[in-house]
């Protein structure tokens, strides 16, 4: 049986990727000592966390500021029956002490704008955001009153979400509160 003949080419090859490997090893060597300098960068980056309270879940961000600041946020994304299409996402939170909680309410596209949307307690209290801007999404945002935010802590039914489509019909969409106590206490430690 003939062997088949030598590809003269190939120790020609093998030297050039050993060259390209050690030129690679040299350069990642010389690197290296550099990285632990970049790593001990001792410049404050914001953090980002969440927990889940059942139907509800808490943001944080962690400001890099001086004293550093947490702000956090409570949400709910409302989804169809089959848990694919996007309805809505209620978000409450104070974006600093000083300041009001806010409700945002996030609702696709196609919403009749002069209606507004409101958020209404199992006991009536309740908050009517303004829309503000609409893309992909139309966002809605309002001020909301501790006696709103008392009742939604204090229900044992869902809240409402009520709002029209753009042939103005009415929609209105069940806010669970499963958890919402808990988050939104957590929400302001």
């Amino acid at each position: 049986m003939a062997r088949p003949p030598k590809d003269p080419h190939m120790p020609r090859s093998l030297a050039r990727i050993k060259a390209v490997l050690i030129l690679l090893a040299a350069a990642t060597a010389m690197l290296l000592p550099s990285l632990p300098a970049a790593a001990q960068d001792n410049t404050p980056t914001p953090q980002a966390t969440t927990a889940t309270y059942r139907d509800w879940t808490v943001r944080c961000d962690h400001l890099p500021q001086t004293p550093p600041r947490r702000v956090c946020e409570v949400v709910q994304a409302v989804r169809a029956n089959d848990g694919q299409a996007f309805l809505a996402q209620v978000v409450i939170g104070k974006p600093a002490p000083d300041q009001p909680t806010k409700l945002i309410v996030q609702l696709p596209a196609g919403v009749w704008l002069p209606a507004n949307v409101t958020l209404t307690a199992p006991s009536g209290e309740s908050a009517t955001a303004t829309f503000t801007r609409c893309m992909q999404l139309c966002v809605a945002d309002a001020d909301i009153a501790q006696p709103l935010v008392d009742a939604l802590k204090a229900a044992t039914e869902p809240a409402r979400l009520t709002f029209q489509d753009g042939s103005r019909r009415p929609i209105e969409l069940p806010i669970s509160l499963n958890g919402f106590t808990a988050a939104i206490n957590a929400a302001r430690e």
